[in-house]
């Protein structure tokens, strides 16, 4: 039933044109594989003519919904192979951030003595160094934070400067396929909303007869006899 409630806020908000995140597009694709597991359970019961098997052929097909969410995103992340767009970005970032974290260690080797740490460290999305706030007129680049006995400064060296601004490009380039690719989804998730809700509702009929039967069986309950 929880997964019916999250279905129903899932549709609403993409009629409205909301962008769902990919833990809601997970939900549907999940909602979407309980509906052809129930279907198959359902269609195998035809054989033991079980007045309940009609109800696998009302529900209706999503699978090519449930195999292109399942292709684009998990429950946290939007994978890379969602788009050759977003994989060749990604792609470039790895390598952006690679050539700063090398610049950075060579700089932690060869300007040692004015670094209060030997290691790369990020604030604010950004590759810096720790610096003694004595030395950091002389190291040189941007503050981009203080550590809180301000004995420390992070300092993005002025020799990686336009390789964080090549990284923070590639970022938003990156940040607005992942919302591009998730958008489509949600488009997806919309044109498929009648035959979602439809079998929504056979899902919870079905959650009905099963409970129904589940307490006939705990109670060893029999049809009553009707006599004239």
């Amino acid at each position: 039933l929880a997964m019916m409630k999250d279905l129903d806020e899932t549709l609403s908000l993409s009629r409205i044109g909301a962008m769902l995140t990919p833990a809601q597009l997970t939900g549907v694709a999940l909602f979407a594989t309980a509906c052809r597991r129930m279907t198959a359970y359902l269609l195998r019961g035809e054989t033991q003519a079980a007045a309940v098997a009609a109800y696998g052929r009302e529900l209706l097909p999503l699978d090519s919904l449930s195999t292109e969410i399942e292709r684009c995103v998990d429950e946290t992340t939007v994978h890379d192979e969602a788009s050759p767009q977003l994989r060749n970005l990604r792609r470039k970032r790895e390598v952006a951030e690679t050539r700063i974290r090398e610049k950075l260690t060579q700089l932690l080797h060869s300007r040692k003595a004015l670094l209060a740490d030997g290691f790369v460290a990020t604030r604010n999305g950004r590759f810096v160094l720790p610096v003694q706030r004595r030395y950091q007129s002389q190291f040189g680049g941007t503050v981009v934070d203080v550590s809180a006995s301000g004995n420390t400064v992070f300092m993005e060296p002025a020799a990686v400067a336009g390789l964080q601004a090549e990284l923070a490009a590639l970022i938003v380039e990156e940040d607005a396929e992942v919302r591009r690719v998730l958008y489509t989804l949600t488009a997806l998730v919309h044109a498929q909303e009648e035959p979602l809700r439809r079998n929504r509702d056979t899902m919870l009929a079905l959650d009905v007869l099963f409970a129904k039967a589940k307490l006939s069986a705990a109670m060893r309950a029999v049809p009553v006899e009707i006599t004239g």
